[in-house]
């Protein structure tokens, strides 16, 4: 299988959260079927684990966010109740890819 983790050096996005901010690049990885990826041309880091989670969409983060969700942590916490039905997408690997950005 093919991971399909949001690729490191590309689109100039900070990957990893600052100022409170959530990672964009764990954004991309639960949305992310790899197509853009593979679309682009762009590669992945072998070193990275793989990311087996997608199908979340901007408008289910968006969903998940109200005057209780005051952090990324926060809400990335909140989207595991949420992960959509599908292969790979389950809480044990939604939680090896938050590890990976550090949440």
């Amino acid at each position: 299988m093919d991971g399909n983790r949001w690729n490191e050096n590309g689109a100039g996005f900070g990957l990893f959260e600052s100022n409170g901010h959530i990672a964009a690049g764990f954004l991309h990885d639960i949305i992310d079927d790899n197509i853009y990826n593979t679309a682009n041309g762009l590669t992945e880091n072998n070193a990275v684990i793989l990311d087996s989670i997608q199908g979340f969409t901007i408008s289910s983060v968006f969903n998940q966010m109200g005057s209780s969700t005051t952090s990324a942590t926060a809400l990335i916490n909140n989207l595991k109740a949420y992960i959509p039905v599908g292969i790979g997408n389950n809480t044990a690997n939604y939680d090896s890819l938050k590890s990976y950005y550090g949440y």
